[in-house]
């Protein structure tokens, strides 16, 4: 026989002590969860960097270990993108238009490339402290301000010095030149063609030969632009920049041909002993390390005119504004640019933007050179560099062809490029406002 069923009354009031229970349970469970996920520890968000490699030697060792220790430092993930430089360009501006929702949130660019992604990078200005900038060699630090607000920190810098032969100045009781003068004489003297040349010029158009007559103008103490703008070539700075490159041509004191020669061409010529001295970065001086040529090899400064000033290249990273995280990456960029990372890149053989990395250089006197050109070196770069180069090429084809003298040159092209006068960029900024200073968008 069926048991008869309860009473509705006991029946409802079950369900009534079972729905007590459960919300008794669910309240507890609940104020548990939520103590513990404030005990639980907070995963910081991992930041992203775009990086072009240079494949110094150590190179890839040197990035590991800093988004390794960084991780550890900080508990903060770093995913590293690794590109080569040829690509750069291209790459940063598909970030700025079709590929802006994929833009990583840090990235690498030369300091003549920074106006590709304006509007694009976050101002860092107030975001470091005064005492933390004033680590940074000046000129360094100056490439990445753009009108006056700091959207970029130096990240490495590459600096040219003269590299020459001393066993072959020496044979002719000849001191490594100290002048634009110098340079000339000395080259002329040594020169010896086809066995040796005085001195290596890349000249081939669209490659480094743009950059090389920027270096030599600015050792002539020329400032780009003039105070109302204009590009200041016509200068007697511009002019005696022009005749030195026509006189090593005319005279056979550099390699023939010079149009037909790029850099990586003229390097192979002094390893091979046959150029009695080459302007050229510090990474040559660290493969001397790695297998020493046959000859004696020394370095200088650059050579130039009192009040000429040197003008190195320098890789900056920025903080793009689609940043998930910009404390984040501040984070990071305090962290890579700190002393004991820095001297870390110095050990690899690369010239850190911070002075006082120096110490951690490879011990080799040569490397004096190079910290000197750092001391020296004035910023920021030109913006429109690529319409610069594009005359510079030209300036240099007309002389060194043959087609046209240095006065002629000059007075043939049109040089009434506008832009910001060097003059007041060239001026070293103060550094920007401490910790919490309200920031500034561009």
């Amino acid at each position: 026989m069926l048991s008869p069923a309860p009473p509705r009354s006991s029946v409802a009031g079950a369900a009534a002590l079972l729905a007590a229970a459960l919300m008794l349970w669910a309240a507890l469970w609940g104020e548990r969860s939520t103590h513990l996920a404030a005990q639980a520890p907070t995963v910081p968000k991992p930041v992203s960097l775009a990086v072009w490699l240079h494949h110094f030697p150590g190179e890839s060792e040197y990035l590991g270990s800093l988004t390794r220790s960084f991780k550890q430092a900080t508990g903060r993930a770093v995913y590293l993108y690794t590109y080569e430089w040829a690509s750069c360009t291209e790459q940063l501006k598909q970030w700025r238009t079709t590929q802006r929702a994929y833009a990583p949130d840090m990235a690498i660019v030369r300091d003549v490339d920074l106006p590709i992604v304006l509007g694009q990078a976050a101002s860092l200005e107030g975001r470091f402290t005064p005492a933390f900038l004033r680590e940074f060699y000046p000129g360094a630090l100056a490439q990445g301000r753009v009108q006056g607000v700091l959207v970029a920190l130096p990240w490495q810098v590459w600096p040219r010095a003269l590299y020459y032969r001393g066993d072959v100045l020496r044979a002719k009781g000849l001191s490594p030149p100290k002048t634009p003068d110098d340079l000339l004489r000395v080259a002329q003297t040594v020169a010896r063609p086809p066995e040796l040349y005085g001195l290596g010029l890349p000249g081939r158009m669209g490659g480094s030969a743009a950059e090389m007559f920027l270096l030599t103008y600015r050792a002539q103490g020329g400032l780009l632009f003039d105070q109302d703008g204009h590009l200041a070539i016509a200068s007697d700075a511009g002019r005696r920049t022009l005749h030195l490159w026509e006189e090593l041509g005319r005279t056979h004191a550099t390699e023939p041909e010079i149009l037909n020669w790029d850099e990586s061409e003229l390097v192979d010529l002094f390893l091979a002993g046959r150029l009695a001295m080459l302007v050229e970065r510090p990474w040559l001086l660290s493969l001397f390390h790695l297998a020493e040529p046959s000859f004696e090899v020394g370095v200088v400064p650059v050579p130039k005119v009192p009040g000429g000033w040197d003008s190195p290249r320098t890789d900056c990273i920025f903080v793009f504004e689609t940043a998930g995280d910009l404390d984040g990456c501040v984070q990071f960029l305090q962290f890579a640019l700190g002393a004991e990372q820095q001297a870390a890149l110095a050990k690899s053989g690369v010239l850190s933007p911070r002075k006082d990395a120096a110490g951690a250089l490879p011990a080799d006197p040569r490397w004096a050179a190079f910290r000197a050109a750092m001391a020296d070196a004035r910023g920021p770069s030109p913006q429109n560099w690529d319409a610069i180069a594009d005359l510079f090429d030209r300036l240099i084809y007309m002389v060194v062809s043959g087609r046209a003298t240095a006065d002629e040159a000059i007075d043939r092209i049109n040089i009434d490029l506008l832009g910001e006068p060097d003059a007041e960029r060239a001026a070293m900024p103060a550094p920007g406002p401490p910790d919490g200073a309200p920031r500034q968008k561009l």
